[in-house]
């Protein structure tokens, strides 16, 4: 495999940001930085989707009403003094959320809802936001350049500065060199990229694991994902899309066996409800993708987002950062944590060529 080193003056180096990613995280860094630096955002390929996305929302097609869960879940990084207010009221004005997708459950959906509402679970409609890949796309109508299908071998260091990103494409290898990198691969290979290029980093903190459980249900309507949510201490609860069957999804955040079987016996009651026995009922676990806390923030890096372990001009805008699970869809609150960032590390790198 040929080595292919691109000249220096290409990207005048001085000002080259590579955001590494195809996620919510690699969108929102890349459009933040997008003037200030000349982005280049090399997406992964073989690594995680966009961190929480769902395809299956991606697939409803949700024209005019989003697709992507808009919960705002950051009350572990608020622990730590991280303040994303300015980030959220941003993305609330540039990636509207709006519940109008109740003019479009199916019957199932409406009757479930009002089976939990009258549990006293106090079901909440799930606001939808439209995708954040068009924060990527317009990083690159403002001029940030774009290159898919890359495999990232390792990152370049040296004296204690992230140089560049050494990826593979088809059969060549490329040194991509850059004065500022943010990672954003999704929080299990985001680790796996710092490992390979000699930065000790845990294994992730967390894993938010899903059970779903279903019946099988011929003749179902088009279903809208996660149209709305019961959220109780330990999980949360909402239908979720399985090809003719009825089904409800709980994601645990990471909770222990007791909140497990306690989400299971609330599953089990409302389907008992709807009208379906417990033995025509089907329970397997799904792998949710929201898995993180490998490097996670510590208490005194609240104001920089740049974990000490880190060369000075390498950050993080993922899930890898986190410190504890989030409790639920946590794509809205990567996106706002890795516009912090991207902040972040440019007031910094602007400091540190002054100085």
């Amino acid at each position: 495999m040929s080595t292919y080193l691109p000249r220096a003056g290409a990207w005048r180096l001085r000002r080259t940001a590579l955001v590494i990613g195809s996620g919510a995280g690699a969108a929102a860094a890349a459009l933040e930085l997008q003037g200030a630096f000349e982005v280049i955002v090399l997406e992964t390929a073989g690594d995680e989707p966009s961190q929480g996305r769902s395809s299956a929302s991606l697939r409803a097609g949700l024209k005019g009403v989003g697709g992507s869960d808009a919960l705002r879940l950051d009350q572990p990084l608020r622990e730590l003094g991280v303040d994303l207010d300015r980030e959220f009221a941003e993305l609330a004005r540039e990636l509207p959320a709006a519940t109008r997708h109740q003019r479009r459950w199916s019957a199932d959906t409406w009757r479930l809802f009002e089976l939990c509402r009258q549990m006293g679970l106090d079901p909440q409609v799930t606001p939808k936001m439209p995708d954040p890949r068009c924060l990527l796309e317009e990083a690159v109508r403002r001029g940030a350049r774009r290159i898919r299908g890359v495999k990232i071998l390792r990152l370049t260091i040296d004296a204690g500065r992230a140089t560049g990103v050494v990826a593979a494409q088809r059969a060549r290898q490329t040194l991509y060199p850059a004065s500022l990198l943010v990672l954003a691969a999704g929080g299990t290979a985001t680790p796996g990229i710092l490992r390979r290029s000699g930065i000790d980093c845990g294994p992730a903190r967390f894993t938010d694991p899903v059970l779903l459980l279903s019946a099988r249900r011929d003749g179902r309507d088009r279903e809208i994902p996660t149209p709305f949510l019961v959220q109780r201490e330990g999980f949360l609860l909402g239908p979720g899309l399985e090809p003719r069957r009825l089904c409800l999804r709980i994601l645990l955040a990471d909770a222990p066996r007791a909140r497990r079987r306690e989400a299971e016996e609330l599953g089990i009651e409302i389907f008992r409800r709807f009208g379906i026995g417990r033995e025509e009922l089907r329970l397997r676990d799904e792998d949710s993708g929201q898995s993180g806390g490998a490097l996670p923030l510590a208490p005194g890096e609240a104001g920089s987002l740049h974990p000490a372990a880190l060369p000075e001009n390498l950050y993080l805008a993922d899930a890898t950062l986190l410190p504890a699970a989030l409790g639920g869809p946590h794509l809205l609150t990567i996106l706002a944590l890795a516009r912090a960032v991207a902040r972040a590390a440019s007031v910094r790198l602007r400091g540190l060529r002054a100085s």
